[in-house]
C-alpha cells in the first residue's frame, strides 16, 4: 500500500479512518495487517503535512475510538 493510494482513497471517500481506507483499497481482502499498514502510512503522511486528523469515530467492531483523517489541500 503506497502513500499515493492512501491519498487517493481519502480524496474519494472524504474524511476516513484507517480501517475505512484499508477496506476501500483492499475490499474483501481486508484484514488487520492491511489496516496496520494503512495506519503506518497515515502517520507518515501526517508528519509530512499531507493529511490531518479531524476527529474520531468509534470502531464498530471494537468500540475503540479511531482517528479520522483528511487530505490537506
Amino acid at each position: 500500500m503506497r502513500q499515493e493510494e492512501i491519498l487517493n482513497s481519502l480524496r474519494e471517500l472524504g474524511p476516513s479512518t484507517a480501517v475505512e481506507i484499508a477496506m476501500h483499497i483492499h475490499g474483501d481482502d481486508y484484514n488487520m495487517s492491511v489496516r496496520n499498514l494503512a495506519h503506518a502510512r497515515l502517520r507518515t503522511l501526517l508528519r509530512q503535512g499531507f493529511v490531518r486528523k479531524v476527529g474520531e469515530r468509534r470502531n464498530q467492531r471494537s468500540g475503540v475510538p479511531s482517528p479520522i483523517y483528511e487530505v490537506v489541500e
